[in-house]
């Protein structure tokens, strides 16, 4: 008897027409990840272009969350070609502070930490008043420029 992850049709009908990615096929027939690729190799089953994968998830998840590299949380949405993103701290000040207080202004972390996104770490300041706040911080020479 064939195992189900050796079925050339049940593959193609369960990655092609319904839209499964490998690891949910795995799921579905009851093995890994791996018999499942090598079988659609060796059924010559293409696999889906990657970035048309990525277009299919942003449809079906137009917000999504993500942690970016420099440590700050984000919000992103794609409205057809455009992608808006708006950090976690700054919508944490809206909901705390308002609207109003937030709007055209910067939200500083008193403690260096972009993760730590409680009321008492967020400071709403000014353009200048942030500028001043990081310049303090910063690497000068001994004429005093910044490095």
């Amino acid at each position: 008897m064939t195992k189900p992850w050796e079925d050339e049709a049940l593959l193609r009908e369960l990655y092609w027409e319904r839209g499964l990615s490998l690891r949910r096929v795995a799921d579905k027939l009851g093995c890994t990840y791996q018999p499942v690729r090598k079988n659609m190799i060796r059924f010559g089953i293409p696999r889906r272009d990657k970035r048309t994968v990525a277009g299919n998830y942003q449809k079906r998840h137009p917000a999504h969350y993500r942690t970016r590299k420099n440590g700050y949380e984000a919000w992103s949405v794609k409205v057809d070609d455009d992608q808006f993103t708006v950090s976690v701290h700054r919508l944490a000040a809206v909901a705390w502070f308002g609207f109003d207080t937030v709007a055209d202004r910067h939200i500083h972390h008193k403690r260096p930490i972009p993760w730590l996104n409680a009321e008492w770490n967020l400071d709403v300041m000014d353009d200048k008043e942030h500028k001043s706040l990081h310049a303090q911080s910063r690497a000068r020479d001994s004429q005093g420029r910044f490095r």
